[in-house]
Parts: structure tokens; sequence; C-alpha cells
């Protein structure tokens, strides 16, 4: 979104976050990593070798690794939210 609407969208983020109390470079160029992405990998048995089943295939085990990136910008995220309230066709409130 680059028109009319997305600036007054950003304008009325920016002014929220002015009210809250939020100052607006809190967390720029901040990213978070969550751990919510598995990964198979081979079970090791308590000898330290890799584990077989019955039919001689190895045992995989979920791992959890790293996988989604979230900004951590309050302003860019109230700025999202903001655009999830508002799309294509509904109208902004007056005033700004």
């Amino acid at each position: 979104m680059r028109g009319k609407k997305a600036k007054k969208i950003r304008r009325l983020a920016y002014m929220l976050c002015k009210q809250e109390g939020i100052k607006l470079g809190d967390g720029y160029n901040t990213y978070n990593q969550a751990m919510n992405r598995l990964d198979w990998e081979q079970m090791i048995d308590p000898d330290g070798h890799p584990a077989f089943d019955g039919d001689g295939m190895p045992l995989m085990a979920p791992q959890k690794v790293p996988g989604t990136i979230t900004c951590a910008w309050k302003v860019r995220t109230m700025y999202l939210n903001l655009k999830r309230e508002f799309p294509c066709g509904k109208p902004l409130p007056r005033g700004l």
C-alpha cells in the first residue's frame, strides 16, 4: 500500500503509539525468530549409535529449529494491525 489510505493508516499508527507513550523507534531494526519449525533428525541410542527399527530403517525424531522471523518495531506492528482492520472498501475514521 502506497496510496493515500496507506499514508492515513501510517499517520494513525504513529498517533496511537504516541498516545500510548511508546517511543517511535522502539524495536526498530530488531527481529525475533520463533522456534516453531520441525526438522527430522535420526535418533541416537544411549550408546551414541544411530537407532534402527526392526526392519532396519532408521528411527527419526522431530527437532524444533528456528522458523518464523517477525519484526519487533512497535509502529510497524500497529500499522499492520490497522491495515488488517481497515481493508480495501472499509472507510477510515473521519478526521485523519
